[in-house]
């Protein structure tokens, strides 16, 4: 007579080491997918400009553009009533070199030079300087709109009562007190728009 072969025994589905690794893989997976669809869902979360549909995401607020996206920081429905002049980025593009010039002591300036530096794509070559003669601008070059040539642009940042945007002669220039920020954001809207 054959001996039978010794019954596995069954491991408790609780006390299973592979029930649990695939618990908790899934668990990973479904979180990833529900915070994936939870970007894009709700109308609650969606400010549509034009063409443009800005969702709110913990970045900011995101649009898409072709294969692409914009991310701005400010709620586009408060940027509407924000009104500024031609940008000339285009015309700016066309250089061959163009200054960031800031004060670098204005609340929230490096927050708006960055917001626009990630959406505005510019082609030529970008220098840093300051358009103010302190001691943390000592390694930098000074520049204002009157360095602005035919083939130098200057996009000067400058703390000012009143806000604007003013663009001439290869000059950009975003003035304002605190909301640097929410006048770049306009300037994005805007360029993306045109």
């Amino acid at each position: 007579m054959k001996k039978r072969p010794p019954k596995k025994q069954k491991i408790p589905l609780l006390k299973n080491p592979k029930f649990f690794t695939t618990l908790i893989g899934t668990f990973i997976v479904l979180i990833m997918v529900g915070s994936a669809l939870n970007m894009w869902k709700g109308k609650e979360n969606v400010y549509e400009i034009k063409n443009l549909k800005f969702y709110k995401t913990d970045q900011g607020y995101t649009a898409r553009i072709g294969n692409s996206f914009i991310t701005i920081l400010n709620d586009p429905k408060g940027l509407e009533n924000i009104t500024i002049q031609e940008t000339g980025i285009n015309k700016l593009n066309s250089l061959n070199k163009i200054y960031f010039s800031i004060d670098p002591t204005i609340p929230g300036i490096k927050e708006a030079v960055y917001e626009f530096r990630r959406n505005i794509p510019l082609r030529p070559i970008v220098v840093e300087a300051c358009n103010v003669d302190i001691k943390i601008c000592s390694e930098l070059p000074l520049k204002d709109c009157k360095d602005a040539t035919d083939t130098i642009g200057i996009i000067v940042f400058k703390k000012s009562n009143e806000s604007k945007v003013i663009f001439e002669n290869n000059c950009l220039k975003i003035e304002g007190k605190k909301e640097l920020t929410k006048l770049v954001d306009k300037i994005i809207i805007d360029y993306y728009l045109k």
